[in-house]
């Protein structure tokens, strides 16, 4: 048996899983990053998840390997495997490689991630550059956390009469989403109660993306436009690591779960990529961190990236991408 697990500000997820890819068990809970919660919860997050996620395991029974992205404390999370199960051994992936193996089969590269958080990744041979990873008080520009912010402060500009002169008098349907979504319709400052009662208020933040992406797909224009400027502000931060580093990459990979949210975002930061640099090809991303762990085993086994990835999204087909749409 083998076990996945990807563990970032929003969310952990593990995946047990045999040599043939076949799913054994599963587990979920809330985020583990300590810049965005507290240290009750990232270990309630992590007792939870590998309950769910080994609760088919025997007592006699054995994990292989543990392939793991914990942004976290990882003597926590390996003594809290280490209690529940016998592990022959564990390999802590960096965010950056994982992120690399699982969206597109890849070691070494440029790397652009937005989830929770957000970074420009630079790896290979050992020469490595980041920009952005400051945490949402200081930076991540593009994130998840970034475009909730973002959506939620105008919604308050807007819900107590001075938002921009361009707006309706009548309330946005961003506006309106966003209340239903925290059942504020009736009064809208129980948004206050439900973003900072929270003990990881950012996680809540960006929870928002989904349902910021459904006011941009019904024609929402500030909605579309936050997604605009996420994807050009990154790719400002990708070209600045470039530029930093004097990189001639032809490639740049795509990981994180805000890219699935809209193609606008997409088509944005391949946009302000190719204004410049028209010879870098934008990757959208393969599959999410948590599948660096079979993809990793099937890498491994000699299969050349395409090959593997063809054998996960068999295996996993819920974990895989959608292409993005463009209008």
């Amino acid at each position: 048996m083998y076990l996945t697990v990807d563990g970032g500000g929003s969310k952990i997820t593990a995946i047990l899983f045999d040599a043939s890819l076949h799913e054994l068990g599963r587990g979920y809970s809330g985020g583990v990053n300590s810049t965005q919660n507290d240290a009750a919860s990232i270990l309630t997050h992590v007792q939870e998840c590998l309950d769910q996620a080994l609760s088919p395991c025997h007592p006699e029974d054995i994990i292989e390997e543990a392939f793991v992205v914990f942004v976290g404390s990882k003597p926590l999370f390996e003594q809290e495997l280490r209690r529940r199960i016998s592990v022959k051994k564990i390999t802590f992936f960096p965010e950056a490689k994982a992120g690399l193996i699982a969206g597109s089969g890849k070691y070494e590269g440029l790397l652009a991630i937005s989830g929770t958080g957000s970074d420009a990744f630079y790896m290979k041979d050992g020469c490595n550059g980041i920009v952005g990873g400051w945490g949402i008080v200081l930076g991540d520009q593009g994130s998840g956390t970034w475009i909730g912010l973002k959506a939620l402060r105008m919604a308050v500009r807007l819900l107590d009469g001075w938002g921009p002169a361009s707006f309706p008098e009548e309330l946005p349907l961003f506006v309106r989403i966003i209340l239903q979504h925290f059942d504020a319709e009736d009064n809208p400052r129980k948004m206050v109660t439900a973003v900072h009662s929270a003990p990881a208020p950012f996680p809540v933040i960006a929870r928002l993306v989904p349902v910021i992406a459904e006011a941009a797909r019904e024609g929402d224009p500030f909605a579309l436009g936050l997604f605009q400027d996420a994807g050009s502000v990154l790719a400002r931060q990708m070209l600045s690591l470039i530029e930093r580093k004097h990189l001639q990459e032809t490639e740049i990979t795509l990981c994180g779960g805000a890219w699935k949210a809209h193609a606008a975002m997409f088509q944005s930061f391949q946009d302000t990529i190719k204004a410049t640099r028209p010879a870098i090809e934008v990757h959208y991303p393969w599959f999410e961190h948590v599948m660096a762990g079979p993809m990793e085993l099937m890498l491994r086994s000699g299969l050349a990236p395409e090959e593997a990835r063809k054998k996960v999204a068999e295996a996993f087909p819920s974990e895989q991408y959608a292409e993005p749409v463009m209008n």
